[in-house]
């Protein structure tokens, strides 16, 4: 009896029962999760230097401990923590004089202004070196698709008689995303 496949069908099974294991594989191409620990010894030091690294669609696990960061995130990522009893992430503190400072400076050089064109440039200055000191927590710019999970989520700033209240957390600009099993 004639084989049914012709001369090559044994290089066709070859193939189908070798390459089978090849293709199981490449059903699972997701990249290994980047972790970040408070004390320092994951695979970044901060949280920013693993988000900047890790590629789109990537996870960060960040362990237990509190995590003092402001954080820009400008593309699709889950940001994953133990639990909102175990990691926390709060703001970077600023001090309320600091923004005085810079309110009396730049209101100075308003009134100094000679024509709308110059006032225009010092409100844009002050919009800029305003945003620089109040900062959300985490801001997510101009992405779809990141997921922060598991996390207890704070900011901060410091009013002049030294009580701490709460900041803006997260900020959403052109952005769209999920924020589960986190306390804000």
């Amino acid at each position: 009896m004639k084989p049914r496949h012709g001369p090559y069908g044994w290089l066709l099974a070859v193939l189908l029962v070798g390459g089978l294991p090849l293709l199981l594989h490449a059903g699972d191409a997701s990249p290994t999760p980047i972790e970040v620990r408070a004390d320092g010894k994951g695979d970044f030091q901060t949280i920013q230097a693993a988000i900047d690294a890790v590629a789109p669609g990537g996870t960060i696990l960040l362990g237990e401990g509190t995590f003092d960061e402001n954080l820009v995130v400008t593309k699709p990522l889950t940001l994953r923590g133990l639990g909102f009893g175990a990691t926390h992430l709060t703001s970077l503190l600023f001090k309320r004089c600091d923004l005085d400072a810079v309110n009396r400076s730049m209101m100075a050089q308003v009134r100094r202004a000679r024509t709308e064109t110059e006032r225009q440039r010092v409100w844009a200055r002050i919009r800029t070196k305003r945003a620089e000191l109040i900062r959300p927590t985490v801001w997510i710019k101009d992405t779809d698709g990141v997921v922060i999970e598991g996390l207890r989520l704070s900011g901060r700033a410091e009013r002049e008689e030294g009580v701490v209240n709460p900041g803006v957390v997260v900020a959403f600009e052109n952005a769209r995303g999920a924020v589960s099993y986190t306390h804000l």
